[in-house]
């Protein structure tokens, strides 16, 4: 359907909403310039987070920064060519934050929560102080919610698309979420592997 997902409430709808607004046009300007920057300050704060991983590796910052610029606009390219790869992108990675919430909560667990909590969460100069609560929460709050919803949303995807859901190629299923997902454990398992190697001196 024409407007349909994230693309067209940005880039059809909005627009007509403006266009209904006294000064529409300045407005517009004003909100597209916005999300542009917000954009770009996003992009910008993942890009430094990746190169700061290969610098720790080794990598000199110039060399860290045009990799991981480079993959990043390389692996890319799909989704600016193809609105059904967008989706697709939007639909697997929008779920795996759900996957990456598990992950975090994991690591601190396995860190040790409460020396997680003390030594990075409560630093100095932070105005909200964790206390014990932060400890329950990422032991049990965050594993039960995680189960309860990638639970939910197995049971929802299958339900509503019965013939098809196992579908690796399909632009909305669980069969290409699971695909992707194992891949990209796959991948990053490797890098992992590869960067404790090189940073972590036995």
């Amino acid at each position: 359907a024409v407007g349909a997902g994230n693309q067209g409430l940005t880039f059809i709808w909005i627009p007509q909403l403006f266009g209904q607004m006294p000064f529409g046009s300045f407005f517009m300007t004003i909100f597209f310039l916005a999300l542009t920057a917000a954009a770009l300050s996003s992009l910008i704060a993942m890009i430094e987070l990746s190169t700061r991983i290969f610098m720790d590796a080794g990598l000199q910052r110039p060399k860290a920064i045009l990799f991981v610029g480079s993959c990043g606009f390389l692996l890319g390219l799909p989704s600016a060519f193809s609105l059904n790869v967008l989706n697709n992108q939007d639909w697997v990675w929008g779920l795996g934050l759900i996957l990456s919430g598990i992950f975090v909560a994991f690591a601190a667990i396995k860190y040790g929560v409460d020396k997680f909590r003390t030594e990075l969460v409560n630093t100095e100069g932070n105005d909200i102080v964790a206390g014990t609560w932060f400890n329950v929460i990422v032991k049990f709050v965050i594993p039960i919610e995680f189960l309860v919803l990638l639970g939910w949303w197995f049971w929802k995807t299958v339900a509503g698309d019965p013939e098809e859901w196992w579908m690796p190629f399909k632009t909305y299923s669980l069969g290409t979420v699971l695909l992707q997902w194992a891949i990209a454990l796959v991948v990053l398992i490797a890098v992992s592997n590869w960067l404790y190697k090189r940073t972590v001196k036995v």
